[in-house]
């Protein structure tokens, strides 16, 4: 199932960082479609989400300190996991040794649903109790 397929169900109620999710989640499916293609842009979808991610998290990332989330550094160790993955794969692309393509478009994809479709929804549970 397509990412960008999922509506409103992650959303935060933070119109900053639900547009931002969306476009994770375009560009997440971009990279799926290239992938099951073995597409020779893989390598250019990878760098433009490790790029979009990396402001991504600094916004998420402030928006809870901003609110003083209680649990913003074990949010902040769950993004830069995710991001040594996604350099672990730019290295194997650029590598001798071949990716695991299906690992690697498994992994985009669990990854955000479950961060974004879990994870963020504490924040935005945590935010609704704020109000």
């Amino acid at each position: 199932m397509a990412l960008t397929k999922l509506g409103t169900g992650y959303s935060l109620g933070d119109q900053e960082i639900d547009e931002q999710h969306h476009e994770l989640f375009e560009m997440t499916d971009r990279i799926s479609a290239a992938v099951a293609s073995r597409s020779l842009n893989v390598a250019e979808e990878l760098a433009a989400l490790m790029l979009y991610a990396s402001e991504h998290f600094y916004s998420e990332e402030a928006l809870m300190a901003r609110i003083a989330y209680p649990d913003l550094l074990t949010h902040r160790m769950a993004h830069r996991a995710f991001t040594r993955q996604l350099m672990r794969f730019t290295d194997q692309i650029h590598g001798a040794c071949p990716p695991d393509w299906n690992f690697f478009g498994d992994f985009a994809i669990t990854w955000m649903r479950t961060h974004v479709l879990t994870g963020n929804m504490d924040i935005r549970r945590y935010l609704l109790e704020m109000r």
